[in-house]
């Protein structure tokens, strides 16, 4: 068995696994009321995992409105009609449930939970209450209580942490008010307060309905009688129309942006650089995540390396794309070991950027960088369940792409980044874009220290 793991070890760092043969079929099908279904048989294990994605976030809010999603992420767990108040979280810890869940994002909110093959029908009659019948335990108590704890939430991860409240101050000057993404996930204090019992239920009418929803189940169950179940909780559920999806259009900002802001948290000034660059999973995008892993992916090499162990300008520094559905948001973030570094930091950056755009990026290191993103995929098959399990990653692929089996050329988008290519989407995208900056500055040096800064990915909460 270790002759065999080691075999396979190597065959992935190497990358003759072929993408070809990375396949993880599976079955999709549409209720009547425009439930999207997802179905993969997987018997190693006696167990399955049951993820609901419903298409709505952040972004699909409208103006006063922010925060909706996130909030209703809290709603449903507190209950439905037929399962009781307060007894969702019960009924699966005591059928063994594990990876139960929810989070947001901008493009979507997600459920799970892995339940033992024997529950799965308990599984499946949970999701079909809180998708048909929440509203109805949805009182002005719950919805005091919730909003409460959302408030609270904000504090503790915005108002009263480091570098997040000039964070967001940035990112509401790069998406404006009236733009879809402004706001951010997590919504503000006014449009919370604000929210009625009226707003709430107009919300889940228009989100939470079948049609704007996709169950996928992942693991030891027969396909035949997961959809008998399938039609007996879900196809009797309202029907509706797929709401619209808003027009996320990337905002102009042809002159550059500089947001210069206090910080009130965090020790140290905070520099940050983004540029708009191509939408998850199109062209382009996998080589500003190559590329952003061979600049900070490892402490020994690269720009982490110059910037921190050797010149000691930074105490830390982060390269990352930050994926999303029109378009995405590639990022330097740095953390200024010494007041007055910012101008000495970011000419070495143009160094790096310069260079990428030259096509010199070293092929050795976009061969690490590759098989790092090998790994990370493939051993994430190891999980049916939970947040980038199996069962989570099928729902991705099918939100992004309309495939859910879309594994094998996910790892080929990364498989085909070359120095050329990379120098292209550098010209393109940071060359000849301004960018949008922002400078925090700490209000005072009595405050807490620097935790790392937000690495971007989904955003989720």
């Amino acid at each position: 068995m270790m002759k065999r793991t080691s075999i396979f070890f190597l065959l992935l760092m190497s990358g003759a696994l072929s993408a070809s043969i990375l396949s993880l079929p599976a079955e999709k099908y549409q209720l009547d009321n425009g439930l999207t279904v997802i179905l993969r048989e997987d018997h190693r294990l006696p167990k399955v995992a049951v993820n609901m994605w419903y298409h709505v976030g952040a972004g699909n809010e409208t103006k006063g409105r922010s925060g909706f999603a996130h909030l209703f992420e809290h709603l449903m767990f507190q209950g439905s009609k037929h399962v009781g108040a307060d007894k969702h979280f019960a009924i699966l810890e005591s059928i063994g449930a594990e990876d139960v869940n929810g989070t947001t994002n901008l493009a979507r909110t997600n459920y799970y939970e892995t339940v033992p093959k024997a529950y799965l029908e308990t599984a499946l009659w949970l999701e079909s209450d809180r998708m048909g019948f929440l509203k109805s335990m949805v009182t002005q108590a719950v919805l005091d209580e919730q909003r409460d704890v959302v408030k609270n939430e904000r504090r503790q991860r915005v108002e009263y942490a480091p570098y997040q409240e000039t964070d967001m101050a940035w990112w509401n000057a790069v998406f404006p008010a009236g733009h879809p993404y402004y706001g951010n996930v997590i919504g503000s204090m006014a449009d919370l307060d604000a929210a009625t019992l009226n707003d709430v239920n107009a919300f889940f009418d228009t989100f939470y309905t079948p049609a704007n929803a996709t169950l996928t189940l992942v693991g030891d169950f027969d396909s035949s009688q997961a959809k008998k179940w399938i039609e007996k909780y879900f196809a009797s559920l309202r029907g509706a129309k797929k709401p619209k999806r808003p027009v996320m259009g990337q905002p102009t900002h042809d002159k550059g942006l500089m947001i210069q802001e206090t910080e009130n948290m965090g020790q140290f000034e905070r520099q940050k650089k983004c540029w708009f660059t191509p939408a998850f999973f199109k062209k382009g995008d996998a080589d500003f995540d190559i590329w952003s892993r061979i600049l900070t992916g490892r402490e020994e090499v690269g720009l982490s390396h110059e910037l921190v162990k050797e010149k000691g300008l930074a105490l830390q520094v982060s390269a990352y794309q930050r994926s999303m559905s029109d378009f995405s948001l590639f990022c330097f973030d740095v953390i200024l070991k010494t007041p007055g570094a910012g101008q000495k930091v970011w000419a070495i950056v143009d160094t790096y950027i310069e260079a990428a755009g030259s096509s010199k990026t070293d092929e050795n290191a976009i061969s690490i960088a590759q098989a790092g993103f090998r790994v990370d995929r493939l051993f994430s098959l190891e999980r049916i369940g939970g947040s980038y399990g199996v069962a989570d990653m099928m729902q991705m692929y099918d939100h992004y792409v309309g495939q859910p089996n879309y594994f094998a050329e996910d790892i080929g988008r990364y498989e085909n980044v070359t120095p050329e290519t990379i120098a292209s989407v550098v010209q393109t995208y940071i060359l000849k874009s301004p960018s949008m900056m922002l400078i925090a500055t700490p209000k005072s040096a009595e405050s807490t220290p620097a935790p790392a800064p937000n690495k971007g990915g989904s955003n989720e909460l």
